[in-house]
C-alpha cells in the first residue's frame, strides 16, 4: 500500500518504513473498500457495482474515491458484501447469478 503524508514532519526520511493502521468512523457505508477497477459499471455519470443479495445481481451505486492501476476505492459498500467483479457489462437488473463453489452468502 502506498500511502502519501501531507505536510511530513522534517525527520521522515525517504525511503523510510512505518507500521501503519486505520481505524474508521464506524459508519460500515461510508469505510473506503478497494475493489478490482474491472467491477466498476458505468451508467451516464453514475459509477455502480453489482451486489449479490440471495443469488440476485442488484445495482448498487457508489463514489469513487481513489483510482489505482487495476483497483479502485470507493465508499457505498459494507464490508463482506459479495460484488460481481467480471462481466459487469453483460448483467441485467434483478438477474440470477451463481456463486462459486464454496463462497456463502
Amino acid at each position: 500500500m502506498r500511502i502519501s503524508l501531507l505536510n511530513p514532519p522534517p525527520a521522515i526520511k525517504l525511503g523510510m518504513t512505518a507500521a501503519v493502521s486505520l481505524t474508521s468512523g464506524g459508519d460500515q457505508t461510508t469505510d473506503l473498500i478497494s475493489i478490482p477497477l474491472a467491477a466498476i459499471y458505468q451508467t451516464n455519470d453514475t459509477p455502480s457495482v453489482w451486489v449479490v443479495t440471495d443469488g440476485i445481481a442488484h445495482l448498487r451505486p457508489v463514489q469513487i474515491v481513489n483510482l489505482g492501476n487495476d483497483h479502485v476505492q470507493v465508499t457505498g459498500l459494507r464490508p463482506g458484501e459479495i460484488i460481481i467483479t467480471a462481466g459487469v457489462h453483460k448483467l441485467r437488473k434483478g438477474q440470477k447469478v451463481r456463486l462459486p463453489d464454496g463462497v456463502q452468502q
